[in-house]
């Protein structure tokens, strides 16, 4: 049964590691290439993104379940303590997961509108007229940059707590921990 678990814990592990690499470094940027701007206008490929990042916080939450559920589950069969590195990262990095999907993702998507009222208001003159101010676009643009930065600082955590879970998740519960491998007996 032990097998099972620790299977299930390190495809989780591997999934999630998987797609924040793939998001980070593959898909995220491909909305914002040069061959992307050639034939979408930016506000367009930013709403794209914010789409795929609303599927990608999901599977965070996803799999941040599954690997509290895991750690448990683990824990229930060893019956040996769990590693105070392992709980404390995973909750960091579920915490950060949350963050980034429950707060930062609707602020950035609020201030979407702000940034492109052309896109989003053209069929109503009077609050285009209204949005568009050059002012306000700029305070948008500024705002979401600021937040955007903080959102990817939040996400290069996460993707360093996914390699230190990957890596834990890999070690037998049975092995010694970190600090153990210094005492003498």
């Amino acid at each position: 049964m032990l097998g099972i678990i620790r299977f299930l814990g390190l495809l989780n592990a591997a999934i999630w590691l998987g797609s924040a690499v793939f998001v980070t470094f593959v898909a995220g940027p491909a909305f914002f290439s040069e061959e992307m701007l050639a034939f979408l206008p930016k506000a367009h490929s930013g709403r794209a993104a914010q789409l795929v990042l609303e599927r990608y916080f999901m599977l965070h939450c996803i799999c941040a379940g599954i690997a509290v559920a895991h750690l448990l589950a683990e824990w229930l069969q060893t019956r040996q303590p769990l590693s105070p590195l392992h709980r404390n990262l995973l909750l960091v990095v579920v915490a950060l997961a949350l963050l980034g999907g429950l707060w930062l993702a609707p602020r950035l998507q609020r201030l979407h509108p702000a940034m492109y009222p052309e896109m989003y208001y053209w069929n109503d003159p009077e609050k285009l007229l209204k949005m568009a101010q050059p002012e306000r676009v700029e305070a948008a643009k500024k705002s979401f940059g600021l937040w955007h930065g903080v959102a990817q600082t939040a996400n290069l955590l996460v993707l360093l707590g996914l390699v230190g879970h990957f890596f834990l998740v890999n070690r037998p519960s049975t092995a010694p921990r970190f600090g153990n491998r210094f005492r003498t007996p």
